[in-house]
């Protein structure tokens, strides 16, 4: 069966970040394709680049928001996600594989995905090139990979400078990002294994300053924890999500309609953006 070094995302790789303790979540709520934020913006491109019927895998599903959204919107396709965190509730629309974070095997058939899924999982990884190899392994020939990825090295980019204040690893410290991928370098990853077909981009001026802003100041313990309570776009459908009424929460809601709209304009344009979804084939 494919083997992925799974276990080089970050949780692993820095011994426990309290980002993934347990009082943190990653949402299971069903996101609203319609609404006008950054979330809403990558699902529905992530919706419409899946086949309506077959197999899809998520690798790295975290608590299933993204299968759960969907299980709504192509009730004909079989979904399969894996983590290497356990998922905390039996779901409904996919099946869940527990992945053992020592030896990283994925538990499935040569070619027998026709899509898989690599959503703000690829900048986790140690090993990025064996994450698309094992993607690539389980996906039969002319099938298709979707992913979000992160572009926070490129030449212009407000994560380089605030990196150059604050320290090479803000961003592993902050967001377990392990890599910094410029727009050549994901291109030239991606394209070892599939042909890309599709483009967008994404966190343009505005929300690509923003993120790196966000992000640069939750080095400040109190405001990351207030963060992680406080975060709208992790809810949970079993237990709403703590504070996310409060001001920070109507904050970031606030922000992201300013970053969606500007993405939503720009999305042909790869000036100043931080982040590139994207679909390929398997040929």
């Amino acid at each position: 069966m494919p083997t992925l070094h799974i276990s080089s995302f970050s949780g692993a790789a820095l011994g426990g970040s309290d980002l993934y303790a347990t009082d943190h979540h990653w949402g299971d709520d069903v996101i609203d394709v319609d609404a006008h934020d950054l979330p809403a913006l990558k699902a529905a491109y992530l919706v419409d680049a899946l086949p309506r019927r077959g197999r899809a895998l998520e690798i790295g599903c975290g608590g299933g928001r993204l299968l759960n959204t969907i299980s709504t919107h192509r009730p004909e396709l079989t979904l399969e996600g894996c983590d290497i965190r356990p998922l905390g509730y039996e779901p409904a629309g996919f099946s869940f594989t527990l992945v053992d974070r020592e030896n990283g095997e994925l538990p499935y058939e040569p070619g027998s995905f026709d899509a898989v899924i690599i959503f703000d999982v690829l900048e986790h990884a140690q090993d990025p090139a064996a994450m698309i190899k094992s993607a690539r392994a389980v996906v039969r020939p002319g099938g298709t990979l979707v992913s979000f990825t992160p572009l926070e090295g490129q030449a212009f980019s407000f994560y380089r400078l605030y990196r150059r204040l604050l320290g090479d690893e803000l961003y592993v410290e902050t967001k377990e990002h392990l890599q910094s991928f410029s727009e050549q370098d994901l291109r030239a990853l991606v394209s070892s294994a599939f042909t890309i077909r599709d483009t967008q981009f994404t966190y343009h001026l505005l929300g690509h300053l923003m993120d790196a802003t966000l992000f640069a100041l939750l080095k400040i313990p109190a405001l990351r924890r207030r963060f992680w309570e406080s975060n709208p776009y992790y809810r949970e459908t079993r237990s709403p999500t703590p504070g996310s009424d409060s001001t920070l929460g109507s904050v970031m809601r606030a922000a992201n309609a300013i970053a969606y709209y500007e993405s939503r304009a720009l999305r042909r344009s790869r000036f100043a953006a931080a982040g590139m979804l994207f679909t390929a084939t398997a040929d």
